[in-house]
């Protein structure tokens, strides 16, 4: 199956999950997060803001700010060019591309070396971190030559073992999704 079939393929079974399973498994999968030493040594977090159907991060988010930690945000720009920005609340970000809430005009990016952890987003996943996008390549070419730790997170229903992969397509450190943690710098 090509990337763009099992793209389609798992938006198809992301459909069907549940609003309680999603619920239930995102509030795990925060727990995982919360308890790794990735994110308990993690000054500044990069983390998406999640959308409908994907693994909660508000929750995360408010945490890492309570947890006194730098919150940085990616926004998309035109030429499949994404930067990090830091948000101190939910007033810094707005509906953007594609809906996604990203930061506002007024803040300055920072620089991806000042990154400890970065929460990756995924259309499917496998344990070996492998990861499917959702086809713009914008964290494959944000997160290249990149020395943060670079945390995977899915749904376990929507992980799949054989994800095709292009020599461009970053692997992941840690995945994490309900059921556990694998972490592949160990």
């Amino acid at each position: 199956m090509n990337k763009k079939e099992l793209r389609k393929s798992i938006y198809e079974k992301r459909k069907k999950l549940s609003e309680g399973y999603q619920k239930e498994a995102s509030q795990k999968i925060l727990s995982l997060i919360l308890q790794s030493d990735a994110y308990k040594k993690a000054q500044t977090l990069f983390t998406f803001v999640s959308m409908d159907g994907e693994v909660d991060t508000h929750s995360l988010i408010e945490q890492a700010w309570q947890d006194g930690k730098t919150v940085v945000v990616p926004r998309c720009e035109s030429g499949g060019i994404m930067h990090a920005y830091p948000i101190q609340s939910w007033e810094d970000v707005k509906p953007r591309t594609w809906g996604i809430l990203e930061p506002i005009d007024t803040i300055d990016p920072i620089p991806a070396k000042q990154i400890d952890l970065a929460i990756v987003p995924c259309c499917t996943c496998n344990e070996k971190g492998q990861r499917l996008g959702f086809g713009g390549g914008y964290y494959d070419r944000y997160l290249e030559h990149q020395s943060m730790i670079k945390m995977m997170i899915c749904f376990h229903q929507l992980m799949t073992e054989a994800i095709p992969v292009n020599e461009q397509d970053v692997v992941m450190d840690i995945i994490v999704s309900e059921i556990g943690i694998n972490n592949k710098k160990q």
